[in-house]
């Protein structure tokens, strides 16, 4: 189970009549894309789909299939110019509709063009009824196989080519355009209807060695989680993002609420309003992580769409801790981030300094590194910055991890030249990430450094011309180090996990919740038993991340016992706490009592229909249930309009204690039910499928 903080939605008080997401109705979505037979055409020109060259070409300028990544049909076209100016190149997409009616257009693309311009015109009229700019900067992240994303609403009577979508760019900083296909959405429903968020490549794809589905995207039914920025936990800072929620319908949609259900996100502009038929409203939602990790919410919608009255969008967002970047760049021409006062610079000494494309840039705004070839005393390179009173700590000081074939030593040396006090001389090789938590980065010296106010200088240089070729350096890292990882456990302050009495031909099975109550992440690193009678359910992948102040983790412990005794075990789980729960100990026991004895704490004394677990869950989960006598049991999963999706069990079963799985992997992500019915037992509980 991910190690993620997410209370569950309160619901209880809406009725049955609630539904779970809306799946589209093909007939309503109409693609258009820029495939052809022979796709090495330099420019297309068809009845659906044009592309346009700058005024002055170059020899070279020419449109070709892109079937590098992901694509919607048959490829994917781009257009780099390497004469003229990059916003005279321009794609045409010639859109027919059979109806009229409002219809909501889609973009795709793997790869997005930064920067994207986009006009609307209705056919025969000379002017765009529509003229905006759309992914400013290149903000839009690629996600897996490219994503749909809404950009206008607007009405259309039906024609050919009622609707032409011409799309360009006006990047300062790429020469390149690429374009895929598009898509619009109508609906026939007589009422309000909702439509929101980024839509998912439909994409299937099976496991060809184990048979297994790997990949089962699907545009009409999917959408992707809206994903926040790296955003600082300490200091007030936050970030913001912005969804666009559009009414499709033909009256008005009334939003009466929305919700998220862990304080690390919230709406900034208002929780109810109404949207009139064919229009869009913004909504604005922050940020602001309570500790370091990574945080998972879910967004819920109330509204009066009769198909998605409890509409979820999915977000996250990693918090972590203050910390500033110093880009090297040729003449300082790539920007810092976060650094203090703006006082971030870096320059160079020496001559034969050039630009090299790095093995991973961890900063996104990071295009080159720099190296020199040159061994001499002369060829150095510097950054420097200012830390005010306010910031003055602890902190790590990282380095760009840059990996090549051979060892490449570098010597490291940091001043306060305030107070001229040298912070770190050391040597450092750019293959090792010297205990960083980061694999990206070289952790320089090992260890934090308490930096005091002051001016800070950091020299790099080489060790010795025995050990290195050349000076190869990127980004400078400075993060802040916080110390205040705590956790607790649902087994505090004893710490004793007890099983009581199991039958030797059975097994138990308890759940053991750690948080993590401090800012710092807590990361679990390891955890085992001595003994092959209490072992760990799931299977772990270390380290275990689980997020500040309000992170939790639920660890599953069964017991298997063999024979007539009483076993005892110990628990240890490792951790990154400062404290003395860096090693963590549990006291697990439990009786083993023979098959057939009277066993008062194996049959259980009342009915139970357990929450289930994980929660939410995707696609698989475990329903756990208590039965004291033998009864006619039927277990159902309904969805929120009260229709059966599933039958679990409808069998006559002995008392005992029972665990079913349950996966949802052919429904919609949504809020669903699970009720028992066993004699004159009956209760439901609700849980949530996320995808």
């Amino acid at each position: 189970m991910k190690a993620l903080y997410r209370l569950a939605v309160i619901l209880f008080f809406f009725p049955f009549s609630l539904s779970a997401q809306q799946v589209l109705d093909s007939i309503d979505v109409t693609f258009f894309d820029n495939s052809i037979a022979d796709s090495n055409e330099c420019f297309l020109n068809t009845s659906t789909y044009r592309e346009f060259i700058p005024i002055n070409p170059g020899p070279n300028d020419c449109w070709w299939s892109d079937l590098s990544h992901a694509y919607f049909f048959g490829n994917g076209r781009r257009e780099f110019v390497s004469n003229g100016d990059i916003s005279e190149v321009h794609a045409q997409f010639y859109c027919s509709v059979d109806t009229a009616d409002y219809y909501l257009l889609y973009n795709y693309a793997y790869d997005r063009s930064s920067d994207l311009h986009i006009k609307l015109y209705k056919k025969n009229e000379l002017m765009p009824f529509e003229d905006f700019h759309y992914n400013p900067g290149g903000v839009l992240k690629s996600l897996h196989k490219g994503s749909w994303t809404p950009v206008a609403i607007f009405y259309l009577t039906p024609g050919d080519s009622a609707l032409t979508v011409d799309i360009s760019t006006d990047s300062s900083f790429s020469k390149s355009l690429k374009v895929d296909g598009v898509a619009l959405v109508r609906s026939r429903l007589p009422d309000a209807d909702l439509e929101f968020g980024l839509r998912k490549l439909t994409y299937f794809q099976v496991n060809p060695f184990t048979g297994d589905t790997t990949a089962n995207d699907n545009f009409y039914r999917d959408r992707f989680p809206l994903f926040f920025d790296n955003t600082i936990f300490s200091f007030d800072y936050t970030s913001t993002k912005t969804i666009t929620l559009f009414n499709l319908g033909t009256t008005e949609l009334n939003v009466t609420n929305l919700i998220f259900s862990t304080p690390a996100f919230k709406i900034l502009n208002g929780n109810y309003f109404t949207i009139q038929p064919g229009t869009k409203r913004d909504v604005v939602f922050q940020f602001n992580p309570p500790g370091e990790g990574y945080y998972e919410d879910s967004l819920l919608i109330l509204s009066n769409d009769p198909k998605e009255p409890a509409a979820i969008l999915n977000v996250a967002g990693n918090g972590i801790p203050y910390q500033f970047i110093l880009n090297a760049s040729e003449n300082n021409s790539e920007p810092n981030w976060n650094v203090p006062g703006n006082s971030g610079i870096y320059y160079e000494t020496g001559i034969g300094w050039q630009n090299v494309t790095p093995f991973f840039i961890p900063f996104e705004q990071s295009t080159y590194a720099r190296k020199n070839d040159i061994f001499s005393p002369d060829i150095n390179c510097y950054y420097e910055f200012d830390l005010p009173d306010t910031l003055s700590g602890n902190y790590f000081v990282e380095k760009s991890y840059i990996p090549s074939d051979f060892q490449i030593i570098h010597r490291f040396l940091m001043i306060n030249t305030t107070t001229t006090d040298t912070l770190i001389d050391v040597d450092y090789s750019n293959n090792d990430s010297w205990g960083s938590t980061d694999q990206h980065y070289n952790l320089i010296g090992g260890s934090s450094f308490n930096l005091q106010p002051g001016h800070y200088s950091a020299k790099l240089t080489r060790f010795s011309p025995a050990h290195t070729s050349y000076l190869i350096t990127d980004i400078l890292r400075i993060r802040k180090y916080f110390s205040d990882v705590i956790l607790s456990t649902s087994e505090d302050p004893l710490r004793i996990l007890n099983f009581g009495n199991v039958s030797t031909d059975s097994e138990a099975v308890k759940e053991l919740t750690i948080s993590s109550i401090g800012t710092g992440q807590l990361l679990i690193n390891s955890m085992t038993t001595t003994s092959n009678y209490f072992n760990i359910v799931d299977d772990e992948h270390y380290p275990i991340k689980i997020a500040g102040v309000i992170g939790v983790h639920n660890v599953k412990i069964k017991f298997s016992p063999s024979e007539n005794k009483t076993y005892t075990d110990t628990l240890t789980i490792t951790t990154n706490c400062v404290s003395d729960d860096s090693i963590l100990t549990i006291v697990v026991y439990g009786n083993g009592i023979l098959s057939g004895v009277d066993e008062p704490n194996n049959i259980p004394t009342k009915f139970c229909l357990y929450q289930n677990y994980p929660n939410p869950f995707n696609p698989s989960t475990k329903i756990r249930f208590d039965i004291p006598n033998k009864e006619f049991v039927n277990i159902s999963v309904y969805d929120i309009l009260g229709r059966k999706v599933e039958e679990l069990i409808n069998k006559e079963k002995p008392a005992g204690k029972y665990e079913l799985n349950f996966d949802g992997g052919n429904l919609s992500s949504g809020v669903y039910f699970y009720k028992i019915k066993a004699g004159s037992f009956n209760k439901t509980n609700k849980f949530i499928l996320l995808r």
